[in-house]
């Protein structure tokens, strides 16, 4: 029954973090204790805390939003009223994919078209802001503190306090994409080693001048592994797009890789 917690922030999460419990069985209670700070905190968090947030009874994940700390650290409220409304969309989208039947296709339910048109909305709405509004932290800042689990092994209650920082965005990240439901999906698998490799990836869309197209290209992962790499977008009319350095480090236990198919027992 020990928890197993995890935090996301980043990408997809904009003024907020997602807590996972990874775990067999439900957490009877996490408080969060943190500060934010403009820039990547070192050494431990201060023994006072300005911010506090409770959950009770987490069996899963919950998301925590900050856009009330983030009003009282010194973002304009307009800002953080934008920041709510793009998450009660993305929860909206949610939602529907929580409702979804795993045997249908997703992209083609019109409601679920219609909650990904209204988040791509509220998101271009913030990124017409200025980013003066964000104050002190310009597009993102640190959540640093203290989390403190509170379980029940058989009948004993147990309870463990971790630190933990995460960086989060104020804004929606740049170079999402267009809009609209994804017309296309492609995947490929990195190596598990090696170095200036190329890995083609045929993708055949026909766009219209002025149209817009959107697909998404999965990269799987062999292994636990580090990964530079750079994106390219090559057309037919031989005009090249690049995404400049990209970084990702994968965490890829060895039984899961094993579960996959992607590895034996006899890996190191």
């Amino acid at each position: 029954p020990t928890p197993l917690p995890f935090l996301f922030s980043g990408y997809s999460q904009v003024q907020c973090f997602d807590f996972t419990n990874d775990g067999w069985d439900l957490i009877d209670r996490v408080q969060f204790d943190f500060t934010l700070t403009p820039s990547l905190p070192k050494g431990p968090p201060p023994a006072e805390l300005p911010f506090h947030r409770t959950f009770q009874r987490v069996k899963e994940h919950v998301r925590v939003s900050l856009t009330d700390e983030l009003t009282k650290a010194g973002v304009a409220p307009e800002l953080t009223a934008a920041g709510k409304a793009y998450l009660q969309a993305e929860a909206a989208v949610d939602s529907i994919l929580g409702k979804a039947d795993s045997s249908t296709n997703i992209d083609d339910n019109p409601e679920f078209q219609k909650a990904e048109a209204v988040v791509s909305e509220a998101g271009e709405a913030m990124m017409k802001m200025s980013p003066k509004l964000a104050g002190k932290f310009e597009k993102s800042c640190w959540a640093h503190g203290r989390m403190t689990l509170t379980w029940k092994d058989g009948g004993e209650v147990r309870t463990q306090t971790i630190t933990f920082q995460t960086d989060i965005l104020i804004f929606p990240p740049d170079g999402l994409g267009a809009a609209g439901p994804v017309s296309g999906k492609y995947e490929a698998m990195l190596r598990e080693s090696g170095e200036n490799y190329e890995l083609p990836i045929d993708i055949s869309r026909m766009v219209k001048a002025g149209g817009i197209d959107r697909f998404v290209v999965t990269l799987g992962l062999p292994r636990t592994s580090r990964h530079e790499l750079s994106l390219e977008l090559r057309t037919t009319a031989g005009e090249t797009l690049s995404s400049g350095p990209v970084f990702i480090e994968g965490l890829l236990p060895r039984l899961s890789a094993m579960n996959l198919g992607q590895g034996s027992s006899d890996d190191p």
